[in-house]
């Protein structure tokens, strides 16, 4: 099961795998837990993510430190924090002028398609390669 969520649908996603976590130990043995793609969440810091439950989690959206001297181009809907547990995993919207960025184009799902350009790289885990499913 892959599971892709954007914005407030973070909270809600993490009900949802509970319920799918305890349905696949009660009931679907054998199913399992895939990717895990959040796209700027709103209260990140709130929510939680056992990466040990996943193949691969992400969470892509504006950085709040590479930007702290420039608060107009972050994420105003949903200001980028940490989710716990997958500090790691953050992939930022380029800096390079590639994607719109600012109070509300830092959070449209519009302006993140640029998560399927990455290119995976065997030595680099940390890139946030959207994976091909057959």
């Amino acid at each position: 099961v892959d599971v892709v969520c954007h914005s407030m649908g973070f909270a809600h996603a993490l009900g949802i795998i509970d319920a799918i976590k305890n349905a696949i130990k009660n009931d679907l043995k054998g199913l399992k837990l895939g990717c895990f793609y959040i796209f700027a969440p709103e209260n990140a810091c709130s929510g939680k993510v056992d990466v040990s439950d996943w193949e691969s989690v992400w969470h892509y959206g504006s950085s709040e430190e590479d930007l702290k001297d420039k608060p107009w181009l972050q994420d105003g809907v949903a200001p980028q924090c940490p989710i716990n547990g997958i500090e790691n995993n953050r992939v930022y919207i380029p800096l390079d002028g590639s994607v719109p960025q600012g109070f509300l184009e830092s959070h449209k799902i519009k302006n993140y398609m640029w998560v399927f350009e990455i290119i995976p790289d065997q030595e680099k885990k940390n890139n946030g390669y959207v994976k091909t499913r057959k």
